[in-house]
């Protein structure tokens, strides 16, 4: 049994056993029976409209601690759940009522090792220039705080030697050590600034969960 397998028993098993859940189904690649070893595990938890307010609230306090996350986020106000579990097992749960039981979708998530382990070498092009721009973002947030300035007066708030190291950024284009290359040399430049910025709250779990994880399908060890 694989550990996505797994984490489906679990759930199942877990709200099957709160009356106020009326139904569980599983969506994404799961529900359309094209999962992989690298597909997250998406989920639709059906809800009484009575009950509905109160359980979103409490998802992140009473039922994601139960599965021991590395991250558990909610995506703004929507009910909707990201988690990563160890392993790097991403999870993600969509809570609603009758009325969104036509709205089940599929929505997938494209990170590094799955868009190389499944040759979609585009896509993880496309991974590698949205990593730069979170990058680019990142350090201009250091610099000028949450009311940045336009992206076009880049070269007025960066010091000179971090936008050469921007420039230095190796090529992106779809071949997989270049993809590698590329992705690997943003999180260089971006990780000590999000550890400066974060402080103790920087999640050193998650970060390790996660090279830990390019290890184990990509061979990418941990830079010292």
């Amino acid at each position: 049994m694989t550990s996505q397998q797994d984490l489906v028993g679990r759930v199942t098993d877990d709200l099957a056993a709160d009356e106020r859940v009326r139904g569980l189904w599983l969506t994404g690649s799961f529900g359309a029976g094209e999962a992989d070893e690298f597909s997250d595990v998406d989920m639709f938890v059906l809800l009484p409209d009575s009950h509905l307010p109160a359980y979103v609230d409490a998802w992140l306090d009473d039922v994601a601690p139960r599965y021991h996350p590395l991250l558990a986020r909610r995506l703004g106000v929507a009910p909707v759940f990201n988690h990563v579990l160890p392993g790097w097992l991403r999870w993600d749960v969509v809570l609603g009522g009758p009325a969104q039981l036509n709205d089940l979708d599929a929505d997938r998530m494209g990170l590094l090792p799955v868009g190389v382990g499944r040759g979609e070498l585009v896509t993880a092009t496309s991974g590698a220039i949205m990593l730069r721009q979170m990058l680019t973002t990142l350090l201009r947030h250091r610099v000028e705080g949450p009311r940045m300035s336009g992206a076009l007066h880049l070269r007025r708030v960066l010091p000179e030697h971090e936008m050469a190291a921007l420039a230095a950024l190796p090529p992106v284009y779809a071949d997989e050590g270049a993809v590698v290359a590329a992705h690997l040399s943003a999180a260089a430049l971006f990780l000590p600034v999000a550890r400066e910025l974060l402080g103790p709250d920087h999640p050193d779990d998650l970060e390790t969960a996660c090279w830990d994880h390019l290890a184990r399908h990509l061979g990418v060890e941990r830079p010292v």
